[in-house]
């Protein structure tokens, strides 16, 4: 089910009216969705993360949301599709999106966090994303953290002022970076 295909107070499965919508974030590990959900609750979220998005788990959430209606909302699923296949990774975005979209509304705006060093599924999953979501949708793709050191000049992450393929993340044993040019790295997953 599409976001587009969700209106607000349509009822759930179990006829209650839908809570408000609910900002979802797609993260590749759970360090990045927990970072996540810091920097949303410090936002004035209520932020709850994942570990998979199964029926009993998002029956839970949907609950807990139902308690937290005076403030906005997000899950945060942690997927850990970093160091599988482009093909699964791709997969696991796609059905932890239905799965949610399935329990609750989404809001406009839909996260695919990504590591800010560009290891993992990142073109995979940016594009398993952008086609889950349908006509209309576009992703908006930004490795750069500057209060870590990570910064994109020129199309190139940097870290700490040194090409990432030239950092510990370009030497990641499971999930090393291949190029610094964030549209090449892109375009060749």
């Amino acid at each position: 089910m599409r976001p587009s295909m969700l209106a607000r107070g349509v009822p759930a499965p179990d006829g209650e009216p839908r809570p408000s919508p609910v900002a979802v974030v797609i993260a590749d590990d759970l360090t990045g969705a927990n970072a996540t959900g810091v920097l949303l609750v410090e936002r004035g979220y209520r932020a709850l993360s994942l570990l998979r998005a199964d029926g009993p788990v998002l029956e839970s959430a949907s609950r807990w949301l139902a308690d937290v209606q005076r403030a906005p909302a997000a899950f945060i699923l942690d997927i850990a599709s970093r160091t599988v296949p482009p093909q699964e990774a791709a997969r696991r975005v796609r059905d932890g999106l239905e799965a949610i979209a399935s329990h609750v509304e989404l809001s406009p705006i839909v996260s695919k966090r990504i590591d800010s060093t560009l290891r993992g599924n990142v073109g995979a999953e940016v594009q398993a994303a952008v086609e889950w979501l349908g006509a209309g949708a576009f992703a908006v793709v930004t490795p750069a953290y500057p209060a870590s050191g990570r910064i994109v000049v020129g199309g190139y992450l940097l870290v700490d002022g040194v090409p990432v393929t030239r950092t510990g993340a370009g030497r990641d044993p499971l999930s090393p970076v291949r190029s610094s040019h964030v549209p090449t790295l892109l375009r060749a997953q």
